[in-house]
């Protein structure tokens, strides 16, 4: 997880939107060392009051509090937290690695069709997810066409029956073969 680029990100956001905050949410034990420079990037940049770190949470109990999730990885599969997000109604900006532009954009003909659930980025680039987060921030409309497309999109192509049909597929495939 790149949350330095993160917190990079959140000083342009913060400068175009006075209240927002920046929750980062995750354990920081896997690498002490990163947290603390994670912490020390914020105190530099002179985000302390805005920026808040959260440690584990509960997603049920978080998402609903946020306005927008920012995934800024620089490596993903499948990112369970985006398809969490849109269960929550909450719109996603995500950077273009693993399964993150299926899952914002859409993998199917019928799937884009719902419209975008976010906006996807290039990785490390703290100015394109400023800007992409002010966009659904400061756009009221933009955001509910996100929130809605991703509603829609976590209740009709990951459903956990479509995943177990997906699986049973495979399986009859390489039987098969």
């Amino acid at each position: 997880k790149d949350v330095k680029t993160f917190i990079r990100a959140l000083q342009h956001v913060c400068a175009a939107i006075p209240d927002v905050q920046g929750w980062i949410i995750g354990s920081s034990e896997e690498d002490p060392s990163y947290g603390a420079e994670c912490e020390a990037l914020v105190h530099s940049l002179g985000l302390a009051a805005r920026v808040r770190f959260l440690g584990h949470q509960d997603v049920r109990e978080i998402l609903p509090q946020l306005g927008l999730l920012m995934l800024t990885s620089i490596s993903e599969a499948q990112p369970l937290a985006i398809l969490e997000a849109f269960a929550a109604g909450v719109p996603c900006v995500a950077t273009d690695v693993g399964a993150c532009r299926e899952e914002i954009e859409g993998s199917s003909a019928d799937d884009r069709a719902l419209g975008p659930a976010g906006r996807v980025v290039p990785f490390a680039n703290a100015r394109a997810l400023a800007d992409a987060a002010i966009e659904l921030l400061s756009d009221a409309r933009t955001w509910h066409a996100c929130q809605r497309a991703g509603l829609a999109r976590v209740e009709r192509f990951y459903t956990q029956q479509r995943m177990l049909d997906d699986y049973y597929s495979v399986y009859r495939t390489a039987l098969e073969a």
